[in-house]
C-alpha cells in the first residue's frame, strides 16, 4: 500500500503526457474555431517557411459554386481548414460556405460559429501527404475569400503551422481576355472572320457600278 500512491501518480503523469503528445488525434475542438490555434499542443517549435500549400482549382468564385481545395506538401498528421473573408472591414474570424471532405475516412466537418459544416479537419492522426475537399460558396456573400489552415506536421504535437493561407479568391469571373474586339466579325455560318467585310465591299462596288452605268 505504501507504493500505491506513487504508482497511481506515475500512471496519471504518463497518461497526461500521452494526451499532451497526441493532443486531439480526432480533430480540433469547437473552442479552436476562431483562433484556429491547436488546443493542448503548446507553442510550436517550427520556424521558417511552411512546407505546405493550400491550392484551389480556380482563381475566382461565384455564388453557390463548388471549388476543390487541396492541402499538399510534406507529411502531416492533422489539419484544420476554413474559408475566411479577406476584404478590409469584413468579418475575417468567421468561416463561410460549407465543406465536403473528399475522403471521409480521413477528414470530417465541424460546425463553427453557429454555422453548419463550415470547417474541415482530420479525424485520424495517421500520416498524410495530400487531402482534398469541396467547398461550396455561400449564395449571399460576394466578397474576396481565402482558405486558412492550421497544419500539424508532427510527429510530436508541438510541430505545427498556423495561418497557412491559399491565394485570395475574388468573387466574380475572370476578365474576358478575347483580344481586340474591333476586328472582323465572325460569320455564324462559315466561321470566317472576313466574310462580313468582304460582302460589304462587294455590295459597295456593285452599287458604284450600277450608279455609273445609269449616268
Amino acid at each position: 500500500m505504501l507504493y500505491a500512491a506513487p504508482f497511481v501518480l506515475v500512471v496519471a503523469v504518463l497518461n497526461a503526457l500521452q494526451m499532451l503528445v497526441e493532443a486531439y488525434p480526432g480533430g480540433p475542438p469547437l473552442s479552436a474555431c476562431i483562433s484556429m490555434v491547436p488546443t493542448g499542443h503548446g507553442a510550436s517549435t517550427l520556424t521558417g517557411t511552411t512546407p505546405f500549400s493550400i491550392t484551389t482549382n480556380t482563381t475566382f468564385y461565384t455564388a453557390g459554386e463548388n471549388i476543390e481545395v487541396t492541402i499538399s506538401g510534406a507529411r502531416f498528421v492533422g489539419f484544420f481548414v476554413q474559408a475566411r473573408r479577406r476584404d478590409s472591414g469584413s468579418d475575417t474570424n468567421t468561416a463561410v460556405g460549407t465543406i465536403t471532405p473528399g475522403n471521409t475516412n480521413i477528414g470530417k466537418t465541424l460546425d463553427c460559429g453557429g454555422g453548419t459544416d463550415n470547417a474541415w479537419s482530420h479525424k485520424t492522426n495517421a500520416a498524410k501527404t495530400s487531402e482534398s475537399a469541396i467547398w461550396t460558396a455561400p449564395t449571399d456573400d460576394k466578397g474576396t475569400i481565402a482558405f486558412r489552415a492550421t497544419i500539424v506536421q508532427g510527429p510530436s504535437s508541438d510541430r505545427y503551422w498556423t495561418g497557412v493561407y491559399s491565394a485570395n479568391l475574388p468573387y466574380g469571373s475572370p476578365p474576358d481576355d478575347t483580344g481586340d474586339m474591333s476586328g472582323p466579325t465572325t460569320d455564324p455560318t462559315t466561321g470566317s472572320g472576313h466574310v462580313v467585310y468582304g460582302s460589304s465591299l462587294l455590295i459597295l462596288l456593285v452599287s458604284f457600278t450600277v450608279a455609273a452605268m445609269n449616268n
